[in-house]
């Protein structure tokens, strides 16, 4: 059964839709932090910037498929923590039926996250 899309973090202006999916230390989810943005633009294309923690994944999944009919346009990840990039990568590993047209990203080795972040809760996802 899919997620119903809460929109209070949802606002509209001058033809374009932003809805922000998460934020830091939130109760409702245990404490956790998790950030993403879903955005429509005016000419209706869907882009999300980052995605969320992989709990947040059937809620960025019912907006891809209520608001791109299954089809992200584009995907931007800001850095590889797993409360920006863990909902991405469930949706890719257990097959989710969605199209990411363009999917942008720079990433710093995993050495570089080991010696530099090592207060963050960054985790090797493979």
């Amino acid at each position: 059964q899919k997620e119903e899309i809460n929109l209070l973090n949802s606002y509209e202006f001058d033809g374009m839709q932003v809805t922000m999916l998460g934020g830091s230390n939130m109760a409702d989810k245990g404490n956790i932090n998790s950030m993403g943005y879903i955005i429509r633009n005016r000419r209706g294309e869907l882009i999300i910037v980052d995605g969320g923690q992989d709990i947040d994944t059937d809620l960025v999944y019912s907006y891809i498929e209520k608001y791109g009919n299954g089809k992200v346009d584009y995907w931007y990840l800001t850095h590889a923590h797993l409360d920006h990039v863990g909902a991405l990568i469930k949706l890719l590993n257990e097959n989710y039926n969605i199209e990411i047209e363009n999917l942008y990203y720079h990433f710093l080795d995993l050495e570089w996250y080991e010696k530099n972040d090592t207060n963050s809760k960054y985790q090797n996802p493979s």
